[in-house]
C-alpha cells in the first residue's frame, strides 16, 4: 500500500513535464495491485487518460461532428440551413453513411438520401484541394450500395436513373480559407498540350467554412451548428491559454483522482 508521500510525488509528477506511471509500470514496480484503491481509479479511466503522454485525438472534431448529427434532427436542421430549404419531416431522411467495417478503407462522415437526392457531408479540419477526388469515390462506393438490391442498374439493358448528388464540405480548420469554395474534379484532370480531355467526369463539390463568423448567415439559419462552432472555438482558446503554461488536462485530472 503507498504511502499518502507516494501519492503526493505521483501528484507533482502530474504537474511538471514527467510522465505520470500506468497501472502496468507501478506493478513492475512493486507498487500498486490489486490492494491499491489509487492503482483501480486509474485503471477505470479511458485508455488515453492513463498513457504516460495523453495522445490528443487530432480527429475529436470529426467524431463530435458525427456523433451530434447523426441525428436525423439536427441533420435536417443542418441541410436546411445549407440549402435554404424547409424539408419538414427528420423520418424522410435515409442514412446510408459508409462503414468501415464492410467497406475496408472506405468510411466516409454522413450521407443520406433526401427527396431522391443523395447527400454527402465531409468534416475537414485540414486544406484538402483533392475532394472531389474523394467525395466521387465516396459516391460510387454509396450507389453500389443503394443498388446492390438492383440488378437491372448495372446490368440492365435499358438506361436507369441515377439519383441527384450533392457534395459539401465543412471546414473548420485553423488555416485562413474562403467562406464558400467549388471544387470540381476536371480541375484536377492532368492536362497534356495539344491533347483534348477525355474525360468528361463532372464533380462539384462545395466547401463551406464553419469556423465562428465566417459564415454568419449559415450559423443563423442553424442554432446546432452555431454551437458546435463556439465550442470549436472555446476549445481552441482554452489550449491556447493553457499550451502558455504548459498544462495538459491529463495532469488534472490524475492529480484530482490520486488525491481524492
Amino acid at each position: 500500500m503507498p504511502t499518502r508521500d507516494r501519492m503526493s510525488q505521483k501528484a507533482s509528477a502530474a504537474e511538471q513535464d514527467v510522465p505520470m506511471p500506468t497501472r502496468d509500470m507501478d506493478v513492475a514496480k512493486g507498487v500498486g495491485g490489486r490492494g491499491n484503491p489509487h492503482t483501480k481509479k486509474i485503471s477505470s479511466l479511458p485508455r488515453f487518460i492513463r498513457l504516460p503522454y495523453m495522445t490528443v485525438n487530432k480527429k475529436y472534431k470529426d467524431t463530435l461532428f458525427r456523433s451530434i448529427f447523426n441525428d436525423k434532427e439536427k441533420l435536417l436542421e443542418l441541410y436546411n440551413a445549407i440549402e435554404g430549404a424547409n424539408y419538414r419531416d427528420a423520418q424522410d431522411i435515409d442514412i446510408n453513411t459508409l462503414e468501415d467495417i464492410i467497406y475496408i478503407g472506405m468510411k466516409n462522415d454522413i450521407s443520406f438520401m433526401l427527396d431522391d437526392t443523395l447527400v454527402l457531408i465531409e468534416h475537414q479540419s485540414t486544406i484538402n484541394e483533392n475532394m472531389p477526388m474523394r467525395m466521387g469515390m465516396y459516391f460510387f462506393r454509396l450507389f453500389e450500395k443503394i443498388t446492390k438490391s438492383d440488378p437491372p442498374a448495372r446490368y440492365g439493358k435499358y438506361s436507369k436513373e441515377v439519383p441527384d448528388s450533392r457534395l459539401i464540405v465543412l471546414y473548420n480548420g485553423k488555416e485562413d480559407y474562403p467562406a464558400k469554395k467549388v471544387l470540381k474534379l476536371s480541375e484536377l484532370v492532368k492536362k497534356k498540350k495539344g491533347r483534348k480531355k477525355f474525360i468528361d467526369v463532372k464533380v462539384k463539390v462545395e466547401v463551406l467554412n464553419i469556423n465562428k463568423g465566417r459564415n454568419p448567415e449559415l450559423e443563423r439559419r442553424s442554432k446546432t451548428l452555431s454551437n458546435y462552432a463556439t465550442l470549436i472555438a472555446k476549445i481552441r482558446e482554452y489550449e491556447k491559454e493553457n499550451a502558455k503554461r504548459g498544462c495538459r488536462i491529463y495532469r488534472f485530472l490524475t492529480k484530482a483522482l490520486l488525491l481524492n
